[in-house]
Protein backbone atom coordinates (compact mmCIF):
# COMPACT_ATOMS: atom_id res chain seq x y z
CA UNK A 1 0.00 0.00 0.00
CA UNK A 2 2.73 2.72 0.71
CA UNK A 3 4.24 1.73 -2.59
CA UNK A 4 1.45 2.63 -4.07
CA UNK A 5 0.87 5.86 -2.21
CA UNK A 6 4.16 6.90 -3.43
CA UNK A 7 3.44 6.66 -7.22
CA UNK A 8 2.12 10.47 -7.56
CA UNK A 9 4.73 11.91 -5.57
CA UNK A 10 7.17 10.54 -8.10
CA UNK A 11 5.06 11.76 -10.56
CA UNK A 12 4.65 14.88 -8.86
CA UNK A 13 8.34 15.45 -9.41
CA UNK A 14 9.00 14.74 -12.49
CA UNK A 15 6.35 17.20 -13.53
CA UNK A 16 7.89 20.00 -11.48
CA UNK A 17 11.12 18.79 -13.10
CA UNK A 18 9.92 18.97 -16.83
CA UNK A 19 8.18 22.69 -16.04
CA UNK A 20 11.85 23.69 -15.20
CA UNK A 21 12.96 22.72 -18.23
CA UNK A 22 10.07 24.26 -20.28
CA UNK A 23 10.17 27.63 -18.66
CA UNK A 24 14.35 27.25 -19.10
CA UNK A 25 13.59 26.87 -22.68
CA UNK A 26 11.19 29.77 -23.23
CA UNK A 27 13.68 32.46 -22.91
CA UNK A 28 12.82 35.39 -24.26
CA UNK A 29 16.64 37.22 -25.70
CA UNK A 30 14.58 40.09 -26.40
CA UNK A 31 14.13 42.72 -23.37
CA UNK A 32 11.49 45.07 -22.16
CA UNK A 33 9.41 43.13 -24.95
CA UNK A 34 5.97 44.80 -24.27
CA UNK A 35 7.82 48.13 -24.03
CA UNK A 36 6.18 48.18 -20.97
CA UNK A 37 9.56 49.29 -18.68
CA UNK A 38 10.90 52.58 -18.18
CA UNK A 39 9.61 55.97 -17.11
CA UNK A 40 9.35 58.87 -17.68
CA UNK A 41 10.00 59.06 -21.28
CA UNK A 42 11.11 62.18 -23.63
CA UNK A 43 9.49 63.74 -26.09
CA UNK A 44 6.40 65.70 -26.34
CA UNK A 45 4.02 64.32 -25.89
CA UNK A 46 5.91 61.47 -23.84
CA UNK A 47 7.16 58.90 -26.13
CA UNK A 48 7.43 61.10 -29.14
CA UNK A 49 10.08 59.93 -31.16
CA UNK A 50 11.53 57.77 -27.49
CA UNK A 51 11.55 54.28 -26.97
CA UNK A 52 12.14 52.53 -23.36
CA UNK A 53 15.40 51.20 -22.79
CA UNK A 54 17.00 48.78 -24.32
CA UNK A 55 15.41 49.92 -27.15
CA UNK A 56 16.77 52.43 -29.35
CA UNK A 57 15.65 54.41 -32.63
CA UNK A 58 16.95 56.14 -35.83
CA UNK A 59 17.85 58.98 -34.27
CA UNK A 60 16.46 58.86 -30.33
CA UNK A 61 13.94 62.10 -30.08
CA UNK A 62 14.22 63.24 -33.45
CA UNK A 63 10.33 62.15 -33.93
CA UNK A 64 10.65 62.65 -38.18
CA UNK A 65 13.15 59.43 -38.44
CA UNK A 66 12.26 57.92 -34.95
CA UNK A 67 10.07 55.46 -33.30
CA UNK A 68 7.41 56.39 -31.12
CA UNK A 69 5.94 54.50 -27.75
CA UNK A 70 2.66 54.51 -27.59
CA UNK A 71 0.29 54.00 -24.33
CA UNK A 72 -4.03 53.14 -24.17
CA UNK A 73 -3.96 56.58 -21.97
CA UNK A 74 -1.50 58.98 -23.05
CA UNK A 75 0.19 59.15 -19.48
CA UNK A 76 3.62 57.32 -20.42
CA UNK A 77 3.29 57.24 -24.03
CA UNK A 78 1.90 59.11 -26.92
CA UNK A 79 -2.35 58.97 -26.83
CA UNK A 80 -3.66 56.85 -29.06
CA UNK A 81 -5.68 59.70 -30.62
CA UNK A 82 -2.80 61.26 -31.91
CA UNK A 83 -3.04 62.10 -35.50
CA UNK A 84 -6.07 60.00 -35.87
CA UNK A 85 -3.00 56.81 -36.12
CA UNK A 86 -4.43 54.60 -33.52
CA UNK A 87 -7.61 56.50 -32.40
CA UNK A 88 -10.10 53.90 -30.00
CA UNK A 89 -6.81 51.37 -29.65
CA UNK A 90 -5.24 49.88 -27.05
CA UNK A 91 -2.07 47.79 -26.64
CA UNK A 92 -2.44 44.08 -26.65
CA UNK A 93 -0.84 43.51 -23.72
CA UNK A 94 -0.13 45.76 -20.66
CA UNK A 95 -0.62 49.49 -21.83
CA UNK A 96 2.52 50.08 -23.90
CA UNK A 97 3.09 49.28 -27.73
CA UNK A 98 5.83 50.87 -30.42
CA UNK A 99 5.28 52.50 -33.65
CA UNK A 100 7.03 53.85 -36.51
CA UNK A 101 7.12 54.29 -40.66
CA UNK A 102 8.65 52.37 -43.12
CA UNK A 103 11.40 54.69 -43.65
CA UNK A 104 12.43 54.10 -39.94
CA UNK A 105 14.05 51.57 -37.87
CA UNK A 106 13.86 50.17 -34.40
CA UNK A 107 16.38 47.47 -32.48
CA UNK A 108 18.27 46.69 -29.50
CA UNK A 109 21.85 45.22 -28.41
CA UNK A 110 20.54 41.51 -27.76
CA UNK A 111 22.02 40.39 -24.50
CA UNK A 112 22.78 37.05 -25.56
CA UNK A 113 24.23 36.44 -28.78
CA UNK A 114 22.43 34.00 -30.78
CA UNK A 115 24.47 30.10 -31.74
CA UNK A 116 24.96 30.02 -35.20
CA UNK A 117 22.95 27.40 -37.36
CA UNK A 118 20.39 27.33 -34.51
CA UNK A 119 16.40 27.66 -35.52
CA UNK A 120 14.79 30.80 -33.31
CA UNK A 121 11.13 32.28 -33.36
CA UNK A 122 10.34 35.61 -33.93
CA UNK A 123 6.96 37.10 -32.86
CA UNK A 124 5.05 39.52 -32.28
CA UNK A 125 1.19 41.64 -32.51
CA UNK A 126 1.67 43.76 -35.47
CA UNK A 127 -0.95 46.44 -36.48
CA UNK A 128 -1.40 48.72 -39.30
CA UNK A 129 -2.83 51.88 -39.68
CA UNK A 130 -4.73 54.08 -42.14
CA UNK A 131 -5.44 50.92 -43.98
CA UNK A 132 -2.50 50.25 -44.90
CA UNK A 133 -1.13 46.99 -45.77
CA UNK A 134 2.57 46.01 -44.32
CA UNK A 135 4.51 44.10 -41.69
CA UNK A 136 8.17 44.19 -40.32
CA UNK A 137 11.49 42.85 -41.76
CA UNK A 138 14.16 41.22 -38.54
CA UNK A 139 17.52 42.05 -39.58
CA UNK A 140 20.67 41.81 -37.56
CA UNK A 141 23.54 44.02 -37.43
CA UNK A 142 26.29 46.36 -35.84
CA UNK A 143 23.70 48.85 -34.78
CA UNK A 144 20.40 50.19 -34.71
CA UNK A 145 21.05 51.76 -37.67
CA UNK A 146 23.76 49.14 -39.81
CA UNK A 147 22.03 46.30 -40.67
CA UNK A 148 23.20 43.80 -43.05
CA UNK A 149 21.78 40.51 -42.79
CA UNK A 150 17.88 39.87 -43.25
CA UNK A 151 16.44 36.56 -41.27
CA UNK A 152 13.14 37.17 -41.93
CA UNK A 153 9.94 38.95 -42.91
CA UNK A 154 6.75 38.76 -41.16
CA UNK A 155 4.00 38.56 -43.82
CA UNK A 156 1.63 41.29 -44.45
CA UNK A 157 -1.63 41.84 -42.48
CA UNK A 158 -3.99 41.50 -45.28
CA UNK A 159 -6.73 39.63 -43.41
CA UNK A 160 -6.37 42.02 -40.53
CA UNK A 161 -5.96 45.46 -41.65
CA UNK A 162 -6.16 47.80 -38.59
CA UNK A 163 -6.72 45.43 -35.95
CA UNK A 164 -3.79 43.73 -33.98
CA UNK A 165 -2.66 40.61 -35.74
CA UNK A 166 0.04 37.93 -33.94
CA UNK A 167 2.98 37.56 -36.73
CA UNK A 168 5.47 34.80 -36.47
CA UNK A 169 8.50 34.03 -38.79
CA UNK A 170 10.94 30.99 -38.25
CA UNK A 171 14.97 31.43 -39.44
CA UNK A 172 18.17 29.78 -38.80
CA UNK A 173 21.09 31.65 -37.26
CA UNK A 174 23.69 32.59 -39.89
CA UNK A 175 27.56 31.90 -39.17
CA UNK A 176 28.46 35.71 -38.94
CA UNK A 177 25.84 36.33 -35.56
CA UNK A 178 28.80 37.00 -33.42
CA UNK A 179 29.77 39.74 -35.61
CA UNK A 180 26.08 41.18 -35.59
CA UNK A 181 24.85 41.11 -32.29
CA UNK A 182 22.07 43.88 -32.97
CA UNK A 183 18.26 42.79 -33.55
CA UNK A 184 16.97 45.38 -35.81
CA UNK A 185 13.68 45.35 -37.59
CA UNK A 186 11.41 48.22 -39.63
CA UNK A 187 8.14 48.27 -41.17
CA UNK A 188 7.35 47.59 -44.55
CA UNK A 189 4.23 48.34 -46.85
CA UNK A 190 2.54 45.60 -49.32
CA UNK A 191 -0.11 47.32 -50.69
CA UNK A 192 0.87 48.63 -54.10
CA UNK A 193 -1.81 51.40 -53.93
CA UNK A 194 0.48 53.67 -51.33
CA UNK A 195 4.21 54.67 -51.87
CA UNK A 196 6.31 55.35 -48.44
CA UNK A 197 5.17 56.41 -45.37
CA UNK A 198 3.17 52.93 -44.15
CA UNK A 199 2.85 53.43 -40.31
CA UNK A 200 3.39 50.14 -38.62
CA UNK A 201 2.95 49.36 -34.74
CA UNK A 202 4.07 46.39 -32.73
CA UNK A 203 3.81 45.24 -29.15
CA UNK A 204 4.61 41.91 -27.42
CA UNK A 205 8.25 41.52 -29.08
CA UNK A 206 10.09 37.80 -28.44
CA UNK A 207 12.96 36.37 -30.00
CA UNK A 208 12.95 32.68 -28.67
CA UNK A 209 15.28 29.18 -29.98
CA UNK A 210 13.34 26.39 -31.19
CA UNK A 211 12.02 23.62 -30.97
CA UNK A 212 8.92 25.14 -29.48
CA UNK A 213 8.46 24.91 -25.58
CA UNK A 214 5.09 23.19 -26.75
CA UNK A 215 7.07 20.25 -28.67
CA UNK A 216 9.43 19.94 -25.62
CA UNK A 217 6.05 19.74 -23.39
CA UNK A 218 4.41 16.86 -24.83
CA UNK A 219 7.65 14.82 -25.05
CA UNK A 220 7.61 15.57 -21.26
CA UNK A 221 4.16 14.43 -20.37
CA UNK A 222 4.65 11.72 -22.63
CA UNK A 223 7.81 10.53 -21.06
CA UNK A 224 6.33 11.17 -16.86
CA UNK A 225 2.96 8.98 -18.26
CA UNK A 226 4.90 6.40 -19.10
CA UNK A 227 7.20 5.79 -16.61
CA UNK A 228 4.09 6.59 -14.35
CA UNK A 229 2.39 3.45 -16.30
CA UNK A 230 5.53 1.57 -15.70
CA UNK A 231 5.36 2.53 -12.21
CA UNK A 232 2.09 2.11 -11.68
CA UNK A 233 1.85 -1.79 -13.14
CA UNK A 234 5.02 -2.46 -10.67
CA UNK A 235 3.05 -1.43 -7.33
CA UNK A 236 0.38 -3.43 -8.69
CA UNK A 237 2.14 -6.27 -8.83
Amino acid sequence: MNRFRALPLCVSFGLISSVVTVDSARANLVINGGFELGAPLGGSPAGHGDLPSPWTSSAPLNFLISYDTWENTGTTGIPPNTAALYTGVVAPEGVRWAGGFDFEEMGQLLQSPLTPGQEYTFSAFVRSSHGREGSFEIWLGTSVNTYTTQVAILPPNTGFVDGWELQTAIFIAPANVASTPWLTFKSYQSDPEFGNGTYMGIDDVRLVATPEPATIVLWSLAFVGITGIVRFARCKR
